[in-house]
């Protein structure tokens, strides 16, 4: 009798223990799936994210491709005469630049020099037109947001054009104001610049 009394007092206190890790091992395994699941997404997302990027170069690729038959030996030709304008317009801003900050500074030199520099400005400006005249209208068309862009560089370089012909109509001119408009000429010249660069790449219109 009392052998049966332990037996069962045995079995009563091992099953809690017996059922506790248990529940310990089904939350492990819980635990673990759940970690597997977060994991797979996060995997699956980045797969899309590269395919999207790779689509991407893809697409442009193919509109290059498709660009390429309608490039011609003369929009080269202006592509090229655009890329010179641009040259001489960096070189004329930065004339600028130094009659500005030159010492003994001289207001008839810099307003010779601010000359220069909008007459330049102007043959870009005739450069630019005739060569987005000359593209067809699949090439316009596929490049609108460039042409965008280009017309704001253009926009934006005129504004400080005329703030630097305002400052040059006073008595004595700010030269350090003259130099900012100066600097700032350069360098959305040189935006536009690489706006022609890309624009020759997408059009197949410049060598590899």
């Amino acid at each position: 009798m009392n052998r049966k009394i332990m037996s069962i007092f045995a079995i009563c206190t091992m099953a809690p223990m017996l059922a506790f890790a248990q529940g310990r091992g089904g939350g492990g395994q819980g635990g673990g799936g759940q970690r597997g699941g977060q994991g797979q997404p996060q995997a699956g997302g980045q797969g899309q994210a590269g395919q999207g990027a790779g689509q991407g170069t893809m697409d442009r690729d193919r509109i290059r491709q498709q660009l390429h038959t309608h490039a011609t030996d003369q929009q080269r030709d202006r592509l090229r005469d655009c890329t010179q304008q641009m040259d001489q317009l960096r070189t004329r801003s930065r004339d600028m630049l130094n009659a500005s900050g030159a010492q003994g500074f001289n207001a008839e030199n810099a307003r010779q020099q601010r000359t220069r520099l909008q007459e330049q400005f102007q043959a870009m400006e005739q450069a630019h037109q005739q060569f987005m005249n000359g593209l067809d209208k699949e090439q316009q068309a596929a490049m609108q947001a460039r042409s965008r862009n280009m017309n704001q560089l253009q926009a934006r370089i005129r504004t400080r054009l005329e703030a630097m012909d305002k400052e040059l109509q006073s008595e004595s001119p700010n030269q350090n104001r003259l130099q900012q408009q100066a600097r700032y000429v350069e360098r959305e010249t040189q935006r536009l610049q690489n706006q022609y660069r890309d624009m020759g790449e997408d059009l197949s219109l410049t060598s590899d």
